[in-house]
């Protein structure tokens, strides 16, 4: 009788990860979550299950509403668990979910932004760049962490740099001093991550002056005599990349 319910419980298990597989791979989250929940039911530590959690609570991450955090509360216990194959097939989908749960709502804020270009929208991308930052300085708390969670974030500067100066920015002028501080912590915040880019892949350079170019635009349009540290910090940037 317990060989008949173990085998009974394995076959749901298997069909519960098949559907749920589907459901994450063709974007319906709330289907792939349910189904690794009744997984869990049966096996707390299935790791294609726990896997899926994670990934469902941060594809669910919105510009003012990151979820990326609890998601790696669901994967670091598990990355510390699992070992050999299995856990180099863990980290690739952790690098696959991770790429779109942080390029959409930055994909996002920028095009609330570019469409309405009011305080609201220019917080929302502001702080979902303020918010990536501070994950990357946070969120490994060990050696053994940063070994695979920073990668995640260095081989993902370049698209979120991209997703908003690799179309056309417009800089602000004749705005709100608010909207105006907002924009430019915004653009500093961006301008960081560009700066830790991979000097050699593709594109760098010209998003690393594009970026720049932001900055200068910006000091021109907006010059204050209240923040000569913006002048200062741009003057700085120059120097640095022989402008």
């Amino acid at each position: 009788m317990g060989s008949r319910m173990e085998d009974a419980e394995q076959e749901l298990i298997e069909l519960y990860t098949e559907k749920a597989l589907a459901a994450y791979q063709s974007g319906k989250l709330a289907e792939a979550a349910r189904c690794a929940q009744r997984i869990l039911v049966y096996d707390p530590e299935d790791v294609n299950a726990l896997f899926l959690k994670g990934a469902t609570i941060g594809r669910s991450s919105r510009p003012g509403e990151l979820h990326i955090r609890q998601a790696f509360a669901v994967w670091i216990p598990l990355m510390e668990r699992v070992r050999g194959e299995q856990r180099v097939e863990l980290l690739g989908a952790i690098r696959y979910a991770f790429a779109v749960m942080t390029e959409t709502p930055v994909m996002l804020g920028f095009r609330f932004w570019s469409s309405y270009y009011n305080l609201d929208t220019i917080t929302k991308l502001r702080d979902v760049l303020r918010e990536l930052t501070e994950l990357e300085r946070t969120l490994p708390e060990t050696q053994e962490q940063r070994r695979w969670i920073l990668p995640l974030f260095e081989e993902n500067y370049t698209t979120w740099v991209y997703d908003v100066v690799g179309a056309d920015l417009a800089v602000p002028t004749g705005c709100s001093e608010e909207l105006l501080d907002v924009f430019y912590e915004m653009l500093q915040l961006l301008y960081e991550l560009a700066k830790k880019m991979p000097a050699g892949q593709s594109g760098t350079a010209l998003l690393r002056r594009r970026t720049l170019k932001a900055l200068e635009n910006f000091e021109a349009r907006n010059h204050s005599e209240a923040h000569p540290e913006r002048l200062e910090y741009l003057k700085r940037e120059q120097e640095r990349l022989n402008v």
